[in-house]
């Protein structure tokens, strides 16, 4: 397949039923020097278990994490314990079969991409969800500007530098393809099977649907309003004090002095926040250096 190395990273919450098959599905079907890093999300149904006894039948490594955390940062940790230079998603719920993590990397050596994500068949979705989906999709074209059609595949293949520059909020973990092409890398997509869930309770409930466009929101926020914070708070400073000023020479009242305060408050804000996003390439740095070093 490739002489690349590639880590295989699965985020898994209560997923005892379906951990053994995953992880023979996986080290069957990847090249040997693949490496394979299972993320037991805080599971409670014996996972921990099941999960020691598969280490000592298959070469995988397993990251436990207490207590349960978002799947973001269950994936961050799994990424940092890998060492590939290729960094695959895949859920352990077997909706997916690792056979097309073959077809992610082929498309993505064979046009130079720097990221691959899946494209699931939305027409085995009831419909509610495929309305939703589509909408969903819809609105993350237009935020981030990607051809895309499904954002939110569990599947997914990126270089390692790609994974040292994505944010791992919580939530994000669905728009690394939106943070990716906002950093500048190549980005593309492969057609996918998706299977029905054969054993085990999905994690996602219908109500992270909806928080999944305030999370949306937030993302295009941070790589645009907040990535130069002095823009917008200078901005909002500026209008409000002069404002304030030219209120106050037609109507000489307190409301002014509380314009022209919150201006100045903003451009405080402003200030800060310059500051703090100031600090962040030199932990990019920091971090990056770190990784080397290992």
């Amino acid at each position: 397949m490739s002489a690349l190395k590639i880590s295989v990273i699965v985020p898994a919450k209560n997923e005892q039923e379906n951990l053994e098959q995953v992880t023979a599905l996986l080290v069957e079907t990847l090249p040997p020097e693949s490496e394979i890093v299972i993320v037991n999300n805080g599971s409670t149904d014996g996972s921990s278990e099941l999960l020691r006894r598969l280490r000592e039948e298959y070469p995988i490594i397993v990251v436990e994490i207490r207590p349960v955390v978002g799947r973001t940062y269950a994936i961050k940790k799994g990424i940092e314990a890998s060492s590939g230079d290729l960094v695959a998603m895949i859920d352990a719920d077997l909706q997916y079969h690792p056979k097309d993590l073959l077809k992610l990397y082929s498309k993505l050596s064979e046009e130079r991409l720097d990221l691959v994500t899946g494209w699931r068949d939305y027409s085995k979705y009831p419909f509610g969800n495929r309305v939703i989906s589509k909408i969903y999709n819809w609105i993350f074209r237009r935020f981030f500007h990607v051809r895309i059609h499904d954002a939110n595949c569990g599947l997914k293949l990126f270089k390692r530098e790609v994974a040292n520059d994505l944010i791992y909020r919580r939530g994000y973990s669905r728009y690394f393809v939106g943070i990716a092409s906002d950093r500048g890398y190549k980005v593309g997509e492969v057609k996918v099977d998706l299977y029905e869930r054969k054993a085990g309770k999905s994690n996602y409930s219908k109500m992270r649907i909806f928080g999944s466009f305030f999370d949306l929101i937030s993302v295009k926020l941070s790589l645009t309003i907040f990535r130069q914070p002095m823009h917008f708070f200078g901005s909002l400073s500026f209008v409000l004090i002069i404002g304030g000023v030219l209120y106050n020479l037609f109507n000489k009242t307190f409301y002014p002095t509380i314009m022209i305060a919150s201006g100045f408050v903003s451009l405080l804000f402003g200030l800060i926040a310059e500051m703090i996003m100031d600090l962040e390439p030199r932990w990019r740095l920091e971090r990056k250096g770190t990784n080397k070093d290992q």
